[in-house]
């Protein structure tokens, strides 16, 4: 008979191979062991409560349009039109009632109003810029009559009209 050395293969014979299907049933016991139920919800999880909440942006380009939001989402209004940001381009923003969009003043500034949509409804929010000569040296000078140069009465306020609808 001969002498097999380690790492060496007796002749004639088969190696030995172990079968993974051996190792399945061990592999089931271990796994089933590990799986649970689980008895919290996904907001419990703080990855997903931290996720801040989707936040809409307006303007008043954005005149005539209608947007969506969930309760809990974030509405910005920017007050400057992103069109043109000229610094004299700053219109004003009537108040909307607050049942449904609450204001956080810690996000507000002059130039943009942020909300809070707080209960299902719908809201118009109103921009208004009233309308005037800019600079007011270039502003049409009437003669003493009154006839001159054709001076009309204040330019009528520009109106911006956004439709926001919380579900």
């Amino acid at each position: 008979m001969q002498t097999v050395l380690p790492g060496q293969r007796e002749l004639g014979r088969r190696p030995r191979v172990r079968s993974a299907w051996g190792l399945l049933p061990i592999l089931a016991v271990f796994l089933s062991g590990c799986a649970q139920p689980s008895t919290s919800t996904l907001a419990d999880d703080p990855a997903v409560a931290s996720r801040s909440p989707t936040t809409i942006m307006v303007g008043p380009d954005d005149d005539g349009r209608t947007y969506h939001l969930k309760i809990g989402e974030r509405l910005v209004v920017e007050l400057r039109p992103t069109s043109q940001p000229s610094l004299r381009a700053i219109w004003t923003l009537r108040p909307p009632p607050p049942t449904v969009l609450k204001r956080l003043d810690r996000d507000s500034d002059p130039t943009r109003v942020t909300f809070l949509a707080q209960a299902a409804g719908t809201v118009q929010l109103v921009l208004l810029k009233p309308r005037g000569c800019q600079p007011p040296l270039r502003c049409p000078l009437a003669d003493p009559s009154g006839t001159g140069q054709g001076i009309h009465p204040p330019l009528p306020t520009l109106v911006a009209t956004i439709i926001i609808q919380v579900q």
